[in-house]
């Protein structure tokens, strides 16, 4: 806190003088008495008089000879210092010329030196390319080794598939020209490949053996089997007798049995046919692999070799090039030792010359004390010559002392006032400032009290033999050389006006130079502040304090002003300032800035000083209207001028030089003395102005200054001066108002904000980025919570910003939060205006039961529901008009029905903005019933908006956290400025935790808040409805399975969609937030397996993960917490699953059973699942009509007819296109019900008829269905942690 220090005398240079003239008259009175009184005793005197002068006589010879032994000492002990030098110097340069003379060597050493470098760094080389060859090899041999264990496995399936095809040559035939034919694939490393592949072509052969037909003929070949059946058929014959009917009978038996063995063994190439090719294609892209494998390494050694001895021949290349260079070093060496040779022997001439310089000097000064000492010696000589002498006056004496005795009184009684008086005035803080010292720089502090004036010279009156007593009898209580401070007082004079017969020179500047820096040292950090102008100099005769700049750029107004239009502007703002002052902070209860000051405390108003070189050059006829305006009232309000005034320049019209003088210290320049002019010396005194420090000095202290001033603009009124004593807390009452302090207003008092009372119902905040609107909030809200309980407060917040102002609010769990939005949407902001509407209803209803009209009624009346007040408070509420849409319409109706109606119960409406213009806003009729307005730092624009348009006093406030509070409707007479008090993060969650260990301690049972995180997605722990069924497990089938998808950007339950037995209940989820959209799909397995019983439900999910990757063990996460069996098949297995899918699918359109179990079918990222993308319609096909179904023609038929039988898809796609390339028109018909992402207004349109996708954030999807015809935006569910799990086994 800043403290006001008060000189208790007066330091006007008005008063100055007139002690000095005062003291003067005085003791010229008694110099002329003492005369007349000396001469009576002159005569009795003249004999010894004699007698004391040849006495001092000899005294003085014996001084001289005591004088002229010192010179002759003083000489010899120059003498020989300076001959001790010379021979420094002589060795010196004798070690310059070694120097010179062994630099050759030097040079050859710095040559062997560069040589040698070169040389092992090529040894190097050769090293590292050995070890890289061997590297190289090494690494070809492992891999060849690899390839060949898996060329060897090759080897070994191709002979065991050849066994197995044995019994049908055409597929054996087939399989030798597969791996026959030529390889089409680059010659690449296909290790993992060729593994993987192998792997496939093993689990195939032994699919294919499992086929009992292919087996048997591959065991007995068809010229086998018929061999056997020749055979037979002979031995019949024999048996039968061997006649011509035996014969008929065998050959028709062996000709059937033939053609039976032929016919098994076609029916049985089909299936095999089926097995066998993807079998054989396996083992040519097998094939095909190695060879590519094989191919590239054995290039791959050769082009590592080459690589890497091109590589060592090119550093080779450049260390020779450097060898080259060797001559280039030299010649650098050689050039760079010359030049600190050359430098380094006159360097050293010069050291040795101030040293000897120093010694002499010392051996001189020493002599001068000797000197004074043997002066002083005589001086003591010649007082006991006088004591002496007076001894032998003793009787003369004795007649004289009655008179002396009686002067002497006199002269007491008239003197020693005089001299207190100026003793008083040399004795103030301000005359003791000391003169800049050397280390003022490192020594300096930031003062913390103000002062009320500042040194900038002396007044020096020597008090002259003539007009002073000068014998012992009459001694002065000082020295004959007067001084006394000349200072600038505040308020009465504390300007100075500068008049020379020319430019400023180095005397005017230097003396407004060391003022500044004088005012900078002295005030406390942040409450001085100076504007220059300098039209000639251009800123050059106050440079060295622009560096003030660099630190807080508000010490110097920014910069130094010259143009003639700059200094219009900033003479307008000291006007503008004065008014302020005048009408902010001194009104009728302070008669100057000075004596609020001494009150005000950290929110002191600052000290502005207008410095002008050159006057009037550059000066508009305006601008010296408004400097003269200054001059005239800038002193009441500290606003100070330091003007030096170049007389030769014709004055301006209509400049009346006395208005500049009356309220300042005049000097007149002639030459270089300064003479005061005004207030007028009458004394003789002359003027000894202060010198600045020196340059290097000034820098130094300017810079400590500066970093002493950071941030000190910035005022702080603790947050600890308006919150109640922990006793108080929660004991305010809001039934009648509700009234808390928010800052400081005046020098003492607080400022409160009032609503409730009268038309004080609704607040309007506005102030520009910075100026505190964010922490005014925090302290209205905080500070209320720490004054009255729930019962008594609530509050809705809302914050469109791009931030989390309220965060800390939802983190700490206050208690009087209903609602806290954070980054809000603006569906989201509506849905509140909503709540609080629906709210405003409910207390009518109320409010009307019992026949009251207010909240003091309600209670009166025997209210038993704790009705608290209620806040609602936006902070950026422009949001809401950003666009001209149906919500910014419905936003504008609810705001004027609030606000018209919520004050009589107990709803107010707290709204913040940046500023209050633009083509959208809210309505000025419902603007015009927010009485209390709450402006901060905002353009002259603005300040008319939020005031009205006589109003504009909001354009002055100069500093973050200043404002003007007004609950006029803005009506001038209204305005109360302010400083809000400071209240940083650290002790706002302090608090916050006291009010939250408060609830505890009380029992609070007030419902948690409604949190809406903006820029987080939806976290599924919030979903109650899921926790619910996810802790019992379920005992009935539901009529309608339930999924939530996130948490909707309003006040309501999770965004959820429900699968029934009808047309269209399908999912799809469009949009390339690949996380999000698996998220949903795993989630709504969860859900929905949470809500079946055992048996009614089964469940399939298709998906290409890779394996191992994140979406892979995410979702094997989910299948593990699934009690319910889950069929999960990848892109090759679908074929399967789908053909199953259809089948069941028929049998339900046959059989028509309600009860059966109800399927749902996940299918993520269906454009990753080729076999599912169905042929264009006028396609053509060779295939016969006993093919395989194909999978995307049984899934069109699933979605077009499932539904209906309880089979439901889920699926995923990443963009529209595919969509296009996987649905048909038909088909995504059947999707009523749809989830997309961003994505561009065409696609969204098509999709939705809406091109709303194309506003969505990060965390934003909308949700479409057809059928209810809806259309919601929401947050999607991020995905959980694993933790979340635990406990989570959906039956």
């Amino acid at each position: 806190m800043n403290h006001h220090q008060t000189n208790s005398v007066d330091l006007t240079a008005t008063n100055t003088l007139e002690t000095l003239g005062h003291l003067k008259r005085t003791t010229a009175q008694f110099a002329k008495q003492e005369e007349q009184l000396t001469r009576e005793l002159r005569q009795q005197r003249h004999a010894l008089e004699q007698a004391h002068a040849q006495q001092t006589e000899q005294l003085t010879t014996a001084l001289a000879a005591q004088r002229d032994q010192l010179h002759a000492n003083r000489d010899a002990a120059t003498e020989k210092i300076t001959h001790k030098y010379n021979s420094r110097r002589s060795r010196i340069e004798k070690s310059h010329d070694e120097s010179v003379r062994f630099m050759p060597r030097r040079i050859r050493q710095v040559r062997e030196n560069y040589l040698g470098g070169l040389q092992m760094r090529q040894h190097r080389l050769q090293q590292k390319l050995a070890i890289d060859l061997d590297k190289a090899k090494t690494a070809h041999e492992e891999q060849s080794a690899q390839i060949s264990e898996l060329h060897k496995s090759l080897s070994k399936t191709v002979r065991q598939t050849r066994n197995a095809l044995s019994g049908y040559g055409t597929l054996k035939s087939r399989l030798e020209n597969r791996l026959k034919a030529p390889s089409t694939l680059t010659p690449s490393v296909q290790t993992a490949a060729l593994h993987e592949t192998l792997d496939q072509a093993q689990a195939k052969l032994q699919q294919f053996r499992q086929l009992p037909l292919p087996r048997f003929f591959s065991q007995l070949p068809i010229p086998a089997l018929l061999f056997i059946i020749l055979l037979l058929c002979a031995g019949l014959a024999y048996l039968l007798g061997a006649d011509q009917n035996a014969l008929i009978l065998s050959g028709s038996t062996a000709l059937f049995l033939a053609l039976a063995i032929i016919i098994i063994q076609q029916t049985g190439l089909k299936t095999a046919k089926e097995q066998a090719l993807p079998l054989i294609d396996t083992l040519g892209h097998a094939k095909d692999l190695h060879t590519a494998t094989t191919t590239h390494l054995a290039n791959k050694l050769e082009r590592d070799h080459d690589l890497l001895q091109e590589k060592y021949n090119e550093a080779i290349t450049a260390i020779e090039a450097k060898r080259g260079d060797v001559s280039e070093v030299e010649a650098r060496f050689k050039a760079r030792a010359k030049d600190k040779l050359e430098n380094q022997l006159p360097r050293l001439d010069d050291k040795i010359d101030y040293a000897l310089n120093a010694r002499i000097a010392a051996v001189t000064n020493a002599a001068h004390i000797e000197q004074d000492r043997i002066n002083q010696e005589a001086a003591s000589l010649v007082q006991q010559l006088g004591q002496r002498q007076q001894l032998e006056l003793i009787d003369l004496e004795t007649h004289e002392s009655d008179s002396w005795l009686a002067l002497q009184n006199q002269w007491s009684q008239a003197i020693t006032p005089a001299f207190d008086q100026l003793t008083d005035l040399n004795d103030t803080p301000t005359a003791q400032t000391p003169d800049w010292q050397p280390d003022i720089a490192n020594t300096w502090t930031p003062p913390t009290e103000f002062v009320d004036s500042i040194k900038f010279g002396q007044f020096h009156l020597e008090l002259k033999p003539g007009e002073r007593p000068h014998t012992p009898h009459l001694p002065l209580p000082g020295p004959t050389q007067l001084t006394a401070p000349l200072a600038l007082a505040f308020p009465t004079l504390g300007s100075l006006l500068i008049e020379s017969p020319g430019s400023a020179d180095a005397n005017v500047t230097g003396t407004l130079n060391q003022i500044i820096l004088r005012l900078f040292a002295t005030m406390p950090p942040g409450k001085v502040a100076v504007t220059i102008i300098d039209p000639v100099g251009l800123g050059k005769n106050f440079a060295g304090l622009m560096h003030l700049g660099d630190y807080e750029e508000s010490l110097i107004n920014r910069r130094i002003w010259t143009q003639r239009d700059q200094i219009d502007e900033r003479l307008a703002e000291l006007n503008e300032h004065i008014e302020k002052v005048i009408q902010m902070y001194l009104r009728s209860e302070s008669a100057s800035i000075t004596e609020y000051t001494r009150t005000a405390g950290s929110v002191a108003e600052k000290y502005h000083f207008l410095v002008i070189a050159d006057f009037p050059e550059g000066f508009s006829d305006t601008a010296v209207r408004r400097l003269q305006s200054i001059a005239v009232s800038g002193p009441r309000c500290g606003v100070y001028t330091l003007i030096h005034w170049d007389k030769r320049a014709a004055p301006p019209d209509g400049f009346v030089p006395d208005e500049l003088r009356q309220s300042s210290i005049v000097l007149r320049q002639e030459r270089d003395q300064f003479l005061l002019q005004r207030p007028a010396n009458q004394t003789g005194a002359l003027i000894k102005l202060d010198q600045p420090p020196a340059p290097e000095l000034a820098s130094a202290l300017v810079h400590k200054i500066g970093q002493g001033s950071i941030d000190s603009n910035r005022v702080e009124v603790p947050f600890s001066h308006i919150t109640p004593p922990e006793a108080d807390y929660w004991t305010s009452e809001t039934t009648a108002e509700l009234r808390v302090p928010i800052g400081r207003t005046g020098a003492t008092k607080l400022q409160y904000l009032s609503i409730g009372k009268g038309t004080r119902q609704h607040a309007l905040f506005a102030g520009k980025t910075g100026s505190g609107k964010s922490t005014l909030f925090h302290v209205i809200i905080t500070n209320l919570a720490l004054h009255c309980s729930p019962d008594q407060v609530e509050f809705y917040l809302i914050d469109f910003k791009k931030g989390v102002e309220f965060k800390c609010y939802a983190t700490k769990q206050l208690p009087h939060a209903r609602v806290i939005a954070i980054e809000s949407d603006r569906e989201f902001g509506l849905s509140v205006l909503q709540r609080v509407d629906e709210e405003l209803k409910r207390r009518g209803d109320l409010f009307r039961k019992l026949g009251v009209q207010d909240i003091a009624g309600y209670k009166k009346n025997g209210g038993t529901e704790p009705i608290p007040r209620t806040l609602l408070l936006i902070d950026e509420f422009q949001e809401f008009y950003t666009v001209d849409d149906q919500i910014a319409q419905n936003a504008s109706v609810l705001f004027d029905r609030i606000v018209r109606q919520g004050r009589a119960f107990g709803i107010h409406v707290l709204l913040g903005s940046q500023t209050l213009g633009g083509a959208y806003t809210l309505a000025r009729a419902t603007l015009g019933q927010m009485v209390i307005r709450v402006a901060l730092q905002c353009n002259e624009a603005d300040a008319y908006l939020i005031m009205d348009e006589n109003n504009a006093a909001p354009r002055l406030l100069t500093r973050p956290g200043e404002g003007i509070y007004n609950d006029a409707a803005g009506a001038i007479e209204g305005n109360s400025p302010f400083q809000v008090v400071w209240l940083d993060d650290e002790d706002r969650d302090a608090y916050l935790d006291k009010i939250h260990t408060l609830a505890e301690q009380r029992d609070d049972n007030h419902p948690t808040p409604i949190i809406f995180e903006g820029n987080a997605p939806a976290d599924i722990r919030e979903n109650r409805l899921l926790a619910r069924l996810l802790k019992t497990a379920p005992t009935t089938k539901p009529t309608g399975s339930r999924v939530w998808l996130g948490a909707p950007n309003a006040i309501k339950g999770p965004t959820e969609v429900t699968f029934h037995r009808q047309s269209g209940n399908h999912l799809l989820i469009v949009g390339q937030r690949e996380e999000a959209a698996l998220t949903m799909l795993g989630l709504s397995l969860i859900a929905l397996a949470a809500q079946h019983p055992q048996g009614t439900a089964q469940f399939i999910f298709l998906h290409s993960a890779t394996p191992d990757s994140r979406e892979s063990q995410f979702l094997d996460t989910i299948f593990q917490q699934i009690k319910h069996p889950v069929t999960v098949a990848r892109a090759h297995e679908i074929g399967p699953v789908i053909n199953q899918l259809a089948e069941e699918l028929k049998n339900r359109d046959t059989e028509n059973n309600p009860d059966t179990p109800t399927i749902y079918l996940f299918i993520h990222d269906l454009h990753k699942f080729k076999k599912l993308r169905p042929e264009d319609d006028f396609s053509f096909s060779l295939s016969d009509d006993d093919a395989p179904a194909n999978p995307a023609v049984q899934l069109t038929e699933i979605l077009t007819q499932g539904s209906t039988q309880g089979i439901h898809v889920l699926t995923t796609i990443d963009t529209y296109n595919n969509v296009n390339r996987f649905l048909n028109r038909k088909t995504l018909s059947e999707f009523e019900m749809r989830v997309i992402f961003q994505m561009s207004a065409n696609d969204s349109a098509s999709l939705i008829d809406n091109p709303k996708a194309s506003d969505l954030g990060l965390h934003r999807a909308l949700l479409y269905n057809e059928h209810e015809g809806t259309l919601e935006t929401f947050r999607p569910y991020a995905q959980p942690e694993a933790n979340w799990f635990t406990g989570t086994n959906p039956a």
